[in-house]
């Protein structure tokens, strides 16, 4: 009977593999889609979407197609390369705060568009959007710059030449694992996300009777449904994940708990890319507008661009003085 370090590696190889390869292709879509319908433009709740699906790309390429090279191939570049050991943790925690942030960002968005108060729809424009976005997007990066000094190269105490990227500093440590990786990553997005989804959904219950164009309602109708399904997939993907951290924290566990605890971590950490690789499939499955969108933009103007035009021959006889 195989152990259960063979399985959680196997499950990080070919469900690693899986996650990457839909979620590259279907964040791809979400961008496509997004980019090519002038409905789509004009949102400032798409706008923080099609940030999210960017960043998202660039989490799997950098978090998840690392674990699969390391679990599968033991191909490991932080351990090889000091640049990357460094920019590793610092893309991927960036990426990480930058796409819960643009979540929670496009939730708020829904939450104001779809209220009554004028003074709440108003906050509601593209570009504030564009501003907000570059403001998040520099907040994070120059708040995570510690990652790049105190991560580098420690040589292993108990396997010879074996070399790890983490880091010695305690106290940066301490807010690694309780306020970076936990509160701010993962804790606080959850919170907004099931307040502000719920609010939005109750806004949208109301829209009726409002005075809205047809069209306006219907893509308030559309954005809402599609956010607050991925907002309940979220948190079915995240909360295990930390129950799990908090669980692994318990001082004195035996070794036998713990060799459990780390294969269902490994588990926890392979569908936790889920959340990062899931968006578009939940605007799929969610929203029969999106669907029909999809088909717009792929087969209505893509394929058919891609089509040779066709010369017909001159049907009119010609005339003679």
């Amino acid at each position: 009977m195989p152990s259960l370090t063979v399985i959680s590696q196997e499950i990080s190889i070919y469900f690693g593999i899986f996650v990457f390869i839909t979620g590259t292709i279907g964040g791809s879509f979400n961008i496509i889609v997004f980019l090519s319908l002038k409905t789509f433009r004009e949102s400032a709740c798409v706008f923080y979407l099609t940030i999210l699906s960017i960043v998202n790309i660039g989490i799997l390429i950098t978090g998840q197609l690392t674990r699969i090279l390391i679990s599968g191939y033991n191909i490991d570049w932080t351990q090889t390369s000091l640049f990357y050991c460094k920019f590793r943790i610092y893309s991927l925690q960036t990426s990480t705060l930058i796409s819960m942030t643009c979540i929670c960002l496009a939730i708020l968005d829904q939450y104001f568009s779809t209220s009554l108060p004028i003074r709440y729809r108003q906050l509601s424009q593209i570009k504030i959007a564009h501003r907000i976005c570059g403001l998040i997007v520099c907040f994070w990066a120059v708040v995570n710059c510690p990652y790049l000094i105190y991560y580098t190269h420690i040589q292993s105490s108990s396997v010879q030449n074996q070399i790890t990227c983490s880091t010695t500093n305690n106290a940066f440590l301490q807010y690694v694992n309780y306020v970076s990786a936990i509160s701010l990553a993962r804790i606080m997005p959850l919170i907004i996300m099931g307040i502000f989804g719920f609010l939005s959904h109750k806004n949208i219950q109301r829209l009726s009777h409002r005075t809205l164009p047809i069209i306006r309602r219907e893509l308030d109708k559309q954005l809402t449904l599609m956010i607050f399904t991925q907002a309940i997939v979220a948190c079915l993907i995240i909360l295990p994940y930390i129950v799990l951290y908090f669980v692994m924290m318990i001082p004195n566990l035996d070794s036998n708990t713990l060799t459990q605890l780390k294969f269902v971590s490994s588990l926890c950490s392979a569908i936790y890319y889920l959340y990062f690789s899931s968006p578009f499939y939940i605007y799929f499955c969610s929203s029969s507008r999106f669907r029909r969108q999809l088909k717009y933009v792929v087969f209505d103007i893509y394929v058919r661009q891609c089509r040779p035009q066709q010369i017909h021959p001159n049907q009119i006889a010609p005339q003679i003085s």
